[in-house]
């Protein structure tokens, strides 16, 4: 083999003939195996000291490798992006030095194709390197795949996304977490200039991190979230970043539902006298994100909103208005849930705080317009058992001197509003139980009101009080309309 490789120098000279080896080289890691195995066997005839030959071609096969990287041909591609692993594998760090400049380049083309080979290119290099090798230029591997992840080529995104899951385990938690923090301010810096009101139109960098995420471990969750929280009030844009975090977490997102849930609280806290619905579109995306999960993480999600719900003034308002959110993220999916929310709504109702009396009345607007009435009127029992509590706790004085308790909520300007519809669908689609609960609950409705928010509703709800009194019946639901009309003349 020397005296061939003599020969082939002295015919073609140095230059040539580097060529010549540069391409053999490039078809022993072609995707045909039937190229692969005649490309090997020319290389053992003409070459004698495999490391040695690859030592001189190196400068040569570079650049025929980052050109063909680029190249519209999917094969040269995945052939190129081989010889780069192999030429790793053999020689260690004499390539990263060479090579890493000229992907960081690729990785900075106009041309997408020439940005997704420098992708498939570093993957195959990463791959082959060992952790000392991959540490020791962590400086210049990171900045590129850090910039891919915000690439406006989604292939590109992705690419780089599988790069940053092959160096999170050899670099450790502390590389990853920088490169996810600065996804974080890359998504908020673009919605800054761009000035999208949907931070998720056409922010990459937020794509990036939802792909990471995806393909990574644990600690990379953990980073999002920690990086998130870190500061109160939690932004527009880290509110989407842990929206992407809980779609792809999945059940692991529980783990940490307890903090977000917490820094969310605070936020809304922060934020009461200021423009808390500012954040409203991007909560609800979290929350449709854990909803996402399954029934086992969502009933965990409402247990933690209704957990502020139960404390002092300004967090108790801060759990209402994120459980209205939470109706507006399940949609007509939250009706599975409607009994602990009219619950939770309706005792707030009652509250001291007319902020809190707000915020919950809203919770039971969103519920009673997102969630079919027919679904609804299954809770007329829960419902009457809550307004009777509200009620007995209820401090309100009332201002139309009428004897009685009055609930707050049900005195403002629309108060009753949401409940209406609600009794009326049991009132007359019903079983006779369930319209003999909601005739004694529309009286109890009609006593814990006052007459100037109550008078809008007489109409709609005496139509159907006298539609099913004139109907075939049990007494029993004949006694109840009875009462409740009487309420409603007095």
């Amino acid at each position: 083999p020397a005296e061939v490789m003599a020969a082939v120098t002295t015919a073609l000279g140095v230059e040539r003939r580097n060529e010549v080896v540069a391409t053999l080289y490039m078809a022993r890691n072609d995707v045909s195996c039937r190229v692969r195995v005649t490309a090997m066997q020319v290389w053992k005839m003409v070459i004698f000291n495999t490391p040695r030959v690859l030592r001189e071609i190196l400068p040569v096969a570079t650049k025929m490798i980052i050109s063909a990287l680029s190249s519209p041909d999917e094969e040269q591609t995945t052939t190129a992006a081989r010889a780069l692993g192999d030429l790793g594998q053999k020689l260690g760090d004499r390539v990263f030095p060479q090579v890493l400049p000229l992907l960081r380049e690729g990785l900075r083309s106009e041309n997408e194709r020439m940005r997704l080979g420098a992708c498939e290119g570093l993957s195959e290099l990463i791959q082959t390197a060992t952790k000392l090798q991959l540490v020791e230029h962590a400086s210049d591997l990171l900045p590129g795949v850090e910039e891919a992840l915000s690439d406006n080529s989604e292939s590109v995104r992705s690419a780089s996304a599988k790069i940053f899951s092959y160096l999170s385990r050899p670099l450790g938690h502390p590389a990853s977490e920088g490169v996810v923090q600065n996804l974080i301010l890359r998504a908020a810096e673009y919605q800054e200039v761009s000035g999208y009101e949907d931070i998720r139109d056409e922010n990459y960098a937020l794509d990036g991190l939802q792909k990471v995420l995806a393909l990574s471990s644990g600690k990379v969750l953990s980073s999002v979230v920690t990086n998130v929280i870190a500061e109160i009030p939690i932004t527009d844009t880290g509110l989407m970043s842990l929206a992407a975090a809980a779609r792809v977490a999945e059940g692991t997102f529980e783990a940490h539902l307890k903090e977000v849930m917490a820094a969310l609280s605070q936020t809304f806290v922060r934020l009461r006298h200021e423009s808390p619905e500012k954040l409203d579109d991007s909560v609800i995306s979290v929350f449709s994100s854990v909803a996402a999960s399954g029934e086992t993480l969502t009933k965990a999600l409402l247990i933690e909103i209704l957990s502020p719900m139960s404390h002092d003034v300004e967090m108790r308002v801060a759990g209402a208005r994120m459980l209205g959110l939470f109706v507006k993220a399940l949609g007509e999916n939250a009706g599975d849930y409607a009994g602990t929310i009219l619950e939770a709504a309706v005792r707030q109702l009652a509250d001291v705080d007319s902020g809190a009396v707000v915020e919950a009345w809203r919770a039971l607007d969103i519920l009673s317009k997102v969630v079919p009435i027919a679904r609804l009127r299954n809770e007329v029992v829960q419902l009457r058992q809550s307004l009777r509590q509200a009620g007995a706790n209820s401090t309100y004085r009332p201002t139309d001197n009428m004897p009685g308790d009055r609930i707050e909520g049900l005195c403002i300007k629309q108060g009753p509003a949401p409940l209406v519809p609600i009794l009326n669908e049991g009132l007359l689609h019903g079983s006779p139980e369930l319209r003999e609960q909601s005739a004694l609950c529309i009286a109890e409705l009609v006593e814990l009101s006052e007459q100037k928010a109550l008078s809008p509703f007489v109409i709609k709800l005496t139509g159907p009080l006298i539609r099913v009194i004139s109907d075939r019946g049990p007494w029993q639901v004949k006694a109840a309309i009875l009462h409740a009309m009487l309420r409603l003349l007095e």
